[in-house]
């Protein structure tokens, strides 16, 4: 693949303002083009970010439907052609704003540009930029393969820089309860742990796998991601122990994910990358004021911050993230926080979920 490590993804809910984002980043910034795709006098248009060029994207007599929108072919293919001749421009981005349903249900509008791309020989310097929205990121990343591609945030669009991230997936609970192995859990075609690596992958450039002593013996053999097995000077701390033994000698920030949620989904991650800023020590999850600990960002001074508490005495994370500054990320629907933790719970989701058509088992 051409683009195999220079493709990178924004993405945000409907309405959010993505395009006029990209539209202001890419007028003050001359090495950026591409496509942008605007509403303007009520009507989406395209809008060549370069040139200033526009072509009426929506239109009654256009025959690409989608919903209740309408959508004229020939603008896709005027936007199509715009793109494809930035590629023999010097660039360091281009933009394609932005691929959706019907791209990922019916495989038209952008799709045959998008197809065309990645199977390009290149090579080429440009950074390829797609626009996703959130709830469709994990379809769109499976569709065209690309797990290697990487989420940007949407501070970036402002000049802003995060320091990146470790991604660790906590596997080495006790799942005493589930009387089996958690992280290995199936409701789809991949297990949990694998399925959260291929997420967090999208956000980090590492992803560290955390397993306790007994894991570690069946572990597959060739496994994705850096196992890192427990160490015993961390014993006894419950999650602090998988996430302190990840972090020892690393100096950098850590994006956690436990096993424990199994419907949990690439676009609730990306509710919380978007929420890293410049004043908070950490981003988490919260319900209905609980903090929910297992899912969230530590920055890099959190982390030297939790070295320090557990060092005297601390070992509950949720009690360190109320003691620093964390900022809390409550969605509209949080019913992705459900802990499966018994056999009983396990058949039922994977029943429900197979009922609904949203497994492959």
């Amino acid at each position: 693949m051409a683009f195999s490590g220079n493709i990178f993804i924004f993405s945000g809910d409907t309405g959010s303002g993505k395009t006029t984002l990209l539209a202001d980043w890419a007028k003050n910034s001359p090495n950026v083009g591409g496509i942008v795709s605007p509403v303007i006098n009520g009507k989406r248009h395209f809008v060549n970010v370069g040139s200033g060029d526009e072509c009426l994207m929506e239109s009654q007599e256009g025959t690409l439907k989608v919903g209740r929108f309408t959508f004229n072919e020939d603008a896709f293919d005027w936007a199509g052609k715009s793109v494809l001749s930035l590629f023999q421009s010097n660039l360091e981005w281009i933009i394609i704003d932005e691929t959706g349903p019907l791209e990922l249900k019916q495989e038209k509008g952008f799709h045959q540009l998008i197809t065309q791309i990645l199977q390009n020989n290149g090579p080429h310097r440009a950074k390829l930029l797609f626009v996703v929205r959130a709830a469709l990121t994990e379809q769109f990343v499976n569709k065209y393969g690309l797990n290697n591609s990487k989420i940007l945030p949407r501070l970036f669009f402002n000049g802003n820089s995060f320091p990146p991230l470790a991604g660790i997936v906590l596997c080495g609970g006790e799942s005493s309860r589930m009387k089996m192995d958690k992280a290995v859990l199936q409701f789809g075609d991949l297990p949990q742990w694998k399925l959260l690596h291929q997420m967090l992958n999208l956000f980090c450039d590492e992803v560290l796998i955390s397993v306790n002593e007994n894991q570690v013996a069946s572990w597959p053999e060739n496994h994705s991601g850096t196992l890192v097995t427990d160490k015993e000077k961390y014993s006894s701390k419950g999650p602090l122990t998988g996430i302190l033994s990840c972090m020892e000698g690393r100096d950098q920030g850590c994006f956690i994910v436990a096993v424990d949620y199994p419907l949990l989904k690439t676009e609730h991650l990306i509710a919380l990358y978007n929420a890293r800023n410049f004043t908070a020590e950490a981003v988490c999850f919260t319900i209905e004021g609980r903090t929910e600990p297992l899912v969230s960002i530590l920055e890099p001074a959190a982390v030297a911050k939790l070295k320090k508490f557990t060092s005297g005495g601390g070992n509950s994370l949720n009690k360190f993230l109320r003691a620093i500054r964390t900022d809390k990320v409550e969605l509209p629907d949080m019913s992705f926080m459900l802990n499966v933790n018994t056999q009983d719970e396990f058949q039922k989701l994977t029943s429900h979920l197979e009922h609904l058509g949203l497994t492959d088992t």
